[in-house]
């Protein structure tokens, strides 16, 4: 069944024929399958950002760790984004979940690859930040269970889509402040297989985060099932300085 929906996918969509944003012919092999326009209009997340949560630091802060993060350090060791959740890249996301796009995941996958492999990341096991059942038979599939599936098959790491799992349906966090967003998830995951984790240096996949509730939670699940380390890389961060 997975191998007729890997197959399926591919024929959704010409990657070779035009821009996966502004539709026109490609003329050459670019970057992925963006023209060189599109390409260049993309906003890659900035260096000046604090080096566990990710968020952007304001310009009169020094680079280090945000104030927040010094105080009351999350459960994960690092959260890196590959993009600011704006332009294209936001727009490209949006028709990867809610219009039925799910090629797209090969592109971004990839970017998450080379994400990886710029910083020299050592991982054991990749692992998807889960969707409620609910939620993934609604939408059809886990936007966070492909792009760690293509992605791992680039930089040739196994990845496990059913050791961590969503035991609660939580509300759309859309709307939801930082405190109610935490509450909101707090008791939203387990482990399924602890064996599978114990001692292992995980990577927490997901497509966007924005207050890292969600990757919080999760990495705090992982470590109380005894993992050693999680680090978390994100499409996309949205919410800016915060």
């Amino acid at each position: 069944m997975k191998a007729y929906w890997g197959a399926l996918m591919d024929l959704m969509y010409p990657l070779d024929v035009s821009c996966i944003a502004c539709k026109e012919n490609l003329s050459n092999q670019t970057k992925y399958y963006l023209c060189d326009t599109c390409y260049g209009e993309i906003d890659f997340f900035p260096e000046h950002c604090c080096h566990q949560c990710g968020k952007i630091l304001s310009m009169t802060e020094a680079v280090g760790l945000c104030q927040a993060c010094e105080s009351k350090p999350p459960s994960f060791e690092r959260a890196i984004a590959v993009f600011q959740y704006q332009g294209h890249i936001k727009r490209l996301i949006f028709r990867f979940k809610y219009e039925h796009e799910p090629y797209l995941s090969r592109i971004m996958g990839q970017m998450l690859a080379d994400s990886y492999e710029k910083e020299a990341l050592e991982v054991g096991l990749i692992i998807p930040v889960p969707l409620h059942y609910k939620r993934q038979k609604q939408r059809g599939f886990n936007q966070a269970e492909l792009l760690a599936k293509y992605m791992s098959q680039q930089v040739k790491q196994p990845y496990d889509p059913d050791v961590l799992i969503r035991s609660q349906e939580t509300i759309i966090m859309h709307h939801l402040t930082r405190q109610q967003r935490e509450e909101n998830v707090k008791q939203a995951f387990m482990v399924k297989n602890p064996g599978l984790i114990v001692n292992q240096k995980l990577l927490l996949i997901d497509d966007i985060v924005t207050t890292g509730a969600t990757l919080k939670a999760c990495s705090r699940v992982l470590l109380e099932a005894g993992a050693q380390s999680v680090t978390a890389l994100t499409l996309a961060r949205g919410g800016g300085q915060s």
